[in-house]
C-alpha cells in the first residue's frame, strides 16, 4: 500500500500504515483490499461497523480526536471523504509534529 500510493508522498511509512489500520479496524476490512480513493460515504458506507454520526465518522471519530489532542489542531471530520483525506491529513499533522520538535 505504502508502495504503491504513497511512497513519493514524504509521510513516513510507519505514520501512513498506522492510519491505515485505523480506518481497517474502523470499517472492520482487511486493509490489504483499502485503496486511497475509497469514499467514507460510497464505497465503505455499507460495510460493518462504519456508521455516520452527526455527519462525520463515527468509528473514526475517536482515533481522529486522540490525534487532533497530539498535534493540537482541529480538523473538520466532514470535510474527510476518502482514505487518501484521512491519510493525508492526518500524516500531514504528524510530519509539522515532527519538524517541530
Amino acid at each position: 500500500f505504502y508502495e504503491r500510493f504513497y511512497a513519493d508522498s514524504g509521510f513516513p511509512k510507519e505514520v501512513v500504515l498506522a492510519l491505515l489500520d485505523e480506518v481497517a479496524t474502523a470499517v472492520e476490512v482487511p486493509r490489504g483490499t483499502l485503496r486511497p480513493e475509497d469514499r467514507f460515504g460510497e464505497e465503505l458506507a455499507d460495510v460493518r461497523g462504519f456508521e455516520r454520526l452527526d455527519g462525520g465518522m463515527a468509528e473514526l471519530t475517536f482515533a481522529a480526536e486522540r490525534r487532533e489532542r497530539k498535534y493540537k489542531s482541529r480538523v473538520d471530520l466532514r470535510e474527510l471523504r476518502t482514505i487518501d483525506d484521512y491519510i493525508r491529513t492526518f500524516a500531514g499533522l504528524e510530519v509539522e509534529l515532527r519538524r517541530s520538535r
